[in-house]
């Protein structure tokens, strides 16, 4: 999904703090309108063909964070809402795990290397195609960063005050516990997105064991 902005287009992919740049751009009073995810699934949705992006050269901008925080994210969020139907409108990627039973963060993890598809990485030419990815773990100050060099009239004062947006607790502490074996084949099948975003192969939310 996107919002068109008058300066720039944010790509809006999903358990990357989007509901938060959204609300930002609400409160800033920034005009925006959101692309038709009927005639473009993000799936397949290709940058230059957003309605109104590519005739007036637009900064285009998304968000990213650690690959394997995006699946513990992903998997967390699904065990609140369910795991049938789309995570939400336009988006139709999910149904590659649609898996039932994913109680557990391992056995999703399990199920994702069994199908062999990297839930990130293949979305490698939306990525190729952005002006600029902004990363999760410092969301706000890059939000004011990245919509400042789009020429986007933000507050930045009200980008530090606005409290996280669609937040879901982590069971516990937030720590998860994961098989080093296990966790390598996803650094493998997330090859890409690792080395494209920059991020180190260990995160701090897991235990490897």
């Amino acid at each position: 999904m996107a919002l068109i902005l008058p300066h720039s287009v944010f790509f809006h992919f999903p358990k990357t703090g989007g509901y938060f740049v959204r609300e930002i751009i609400r409160r800033s009073g920034i005009p925006y309108r959101e692309d038709n995810p009927a005639d473009h699934s993000f799936h397949m949705i290709d940058p230059d063909k957003v309605d109104g992006s590519a005739e007036s050269s637009k900064f285009y901008f998304i968000f990213m964070r650690h690959p394997m925080d995006w699946y513990a994210s992903y998997w967390n969020h699904r065990t609140h809402v369910g795991w049938t139907g789309e995570l939400h409108p336009g988006w139709n990627a999910v149904s590659i795990y649609q898996a039932q039973g994913a109680d557990t963060f391992v056995g999703f993890l399990e199920q994702v290397v069994a199908e062999g598809v990297p839930f990130i990485s293949q979305h490698a030419d939306l990525f190729k195609k952005m002006d600029r990815v902004g990363r999760f773990e410092d969301l706000r100050n890059e939000l004011c960063a990245i919509l400042t060099a789009a020429g986007e009239d933000v507050d930045c004062a009200l980008v530090q005050t606005v409290p996280p947006q669609n937040v879901i607790p982590y069971p516990g502490k937030g720590w998860i516990d994961v098989p080093r074996s296990l966790y390598s084949a996803m650094v493998n099948l997330e090859a890409w997105s690792f080395e494209f975003f920059g991020y180190a192969e260990e995160s701090r939310r897991f235990n490897l064991i």
